[in-house]
């Protein structure tokens, strides 16, 4: 796995996070068992979420993440930006 500087995503949705992650693991050409091995989950969980069979536990997308060489974290809106 080659690890390249990390970039900053902004997720609007839970479908924006599996895209962005999926995106990620592809760009990298990063198999589903090395990418499932290295976050420590099982391959058919992680393959059931990529094709949106079912959705991913918190602490599994906290995972992949991490195996990617990201962090999730909840960053405060610029005033222009509250809803």
């Amino acid at each position: 796995m080659t690890i390249e500087k990390p970039r900053a995503y902004r997720l609007r949705s839970y479908h924006d996070l599996l895209t962005v992650l999926v995106g990620i693991r592809t760009a990298r050409k990063i198999s589903i068992k090395e990418w499932s091995r290295v976050a420590g989950h099982d391959r058919s969980e992680i393959t059931n979420w990529t094709a949106r069979r079912r959705e991913m536990r918190a602490s599994v997308i906290w995972a992949l993440a991490n195996a990617l060489g990201y962090d999730i974290a909840l960053i405060p809106r610029q005033p222009e930006e509250q809803p």
